[in-house]
């Protein structure tokens, strides 16, 4: 059974790249991150495999301050 996850499914049901939503998404995971690593003084990481992707997501990655 595939899990739902609206967020990547265009509107025909058919999957949608991860380079349509990850860079949009990513700011937002970092940033939760953060918050969690100041309210619970644990340390967390956000792993992200970069396969040549040519959208901003490494350099996001790579320039968070969480990195």
């Amino acid at each position: 059974m595939t899990p739902y996850r609206p967020e990547s499914t265009r509107s025909d049901g058919s999957p949608q790249p991860e380079a349509a939503y990850l860079p949009r998404y990513l700011p937002t995971v970092l940033a939760s991150l953060s918050r969690w690593e100041e309210t619970s003084g644990e340390q967390g990481e956000v792993i992200v495999v970069d396969n040549a992707s040519t959208d901003a997501t490494a350099h996001m990655a790579a320039t968070s301050s969480t990195a």
